[in-house]
């Protein structure tokens, strides 16, 4: 079953200048939220944790989100990790120690947001994939006709312009599908 997002969060940091943004955007494209700032004293993870846990505050309301990421420590602390760590009290086990949770304060932050929301972390790649599979879907269809790309193309263009037209889904929302895993 695919969720139907109501906004898609993407956030990136530069650690060279402690500097992080995020974009959260409306599916229907009625809404975009944008912030970013500098924190000199705050490199890597604890960055890129910043950035995410801003832009889920930055809602008003209970919402359905696609977190889009590269980051494998946010993608893994948020998969894996953030589920045990709340319910062992923001300790893990490291080689049979119970260990703190590096920026467990950020991490506790997360975790209330994700209460008020439906978060679900996507990477890039997992995007690229539903991607490629569409594009399979299309050669398919192409090979079918009987036609070569650049005519395929001129002849999908103009159908994808009078769709859109006739549509009542937004174009956005459109792309939104592209980030359903299943």
């Amino acid at each position: 079953m695919s969720t139907r997002y109501d906004y898609v969060l993407w956030s990136e940091t530069d650690d060279e200048h402690g500097a992080w943004r995020f974009v959260l955007r409306s599916v229907d494209g009625q809404q975009v939220i944008e912030a970013d700032e500098n924190e000199p004293e705050i490199r890597g993870e604890r960055l890129q944790l910043l950035a995410v846990v801003r832009g889920l505050e930055a809602l008003d309301r209970p919402a359905n989100v696609a977190l889009v990421t590269r980051s494998r420590y946010l993608y893994r602390g948020m998969t894996y990790g953030l589920r045990e760590w709340s319910t062992q009290g923001w300790m893990w086990e490291s080689f049979g120690r119970m260990t703190p949770v590096k920026n467990a304060d950020l991490w506790k932050r997360l975790d209330r947001a994700v209460k008020i929301h439906h978060v679900e972390c996507r990477t890039p790649a997992a995007i690229r994939h539903v991607r490629h599979r569409e594009r399979m879907k299309r050669q398919s269809l192409r090979e079918a006709a009987g036609v070569g790309p650049s005519l395929w193309r001129k002849l999908t263009a103009g159908l994808r312009g009078l769709w859109q037209k006739a549509s009542s889904v937004p174009s956005a929302e459109l792309g939104n599908q592209q980030l359903v895993c299943e």
